[in-house]
């Protein structure tokens, strides 16, 4: 696993929190999300899962764990963990790349229905089994109802401190 950097400024925190309450999970449309990220992965991905972390005084963590459509029927998390220094209001963020964690990958059976959808235009609306079928949560919640979105959530966070020699609390 490794990380591409991004560039998003600190000043977008204020969308992604209007989005998603810190210390929740929100299962969000592309076209909710904040401008800035990249559109070629927007395009590709179904659905989106928010998480996000922390506190407003010190510091939090967000991460936007794109589900995107993949080649031969299967579906990749692609997150984007982002983390937000409030007493220098400086921010991070990068992809989380090759990552290795169960259901991080499932195949779809469906006979060719990727492929339609993509030539129509309609994979906004394909569904993303790993989602949460609830629509918002507690972090808690999350654990139970979608494991593999929060081993992206940690696996990201944990990435990120690695290579900026910082210690997750």
């Amino acid at each position: 696993m490794h990380l591409s950097y991004i560039d998003y400024p600190y000043k977008m925190l204020g969308s992604l929190s209007e989005l998603c309450v810190l210390n929740q999970y929100r299962v969000a449309q592309i076209s909710e999300l904040p401008s800035g990220l990249p559109g070629s992965l927007l395009q590709k991905s179904p659905g989106v899962l928010i998480v996000s972390s922390g506190d407003m005084i010190n510091d939090c963590y967000i991460m936007v764990n794109f589900h995107r459509l993949g080649k031969k029927s299967v579906i990749d998390q692609q997150p984007l963990i982002m983390a937000f220094d409030h007493l220098n209001q400086t921010s991070y963020a990068a992809f989380l790349q090759h990552g290795s964690w169960s259901g991080r990958t499932y195949s779809v059976n469906t006979s060719g229905l990727i492929e339609i959808a993509k030539a129509s235009g309609i994979q906004s609306y394909f569904p993303c089994l790993n989602l949460p079928k609830s629509m918002q949560g507690p972090l808690e919640e999350l654990e139970v109802v979608s494991p593999t979105n929060m081993r992206a959530f940690w696996n990201s966070i944990a990435a990120l401190d690695r290579e900026l020699g910082e210690h997750t609390t």
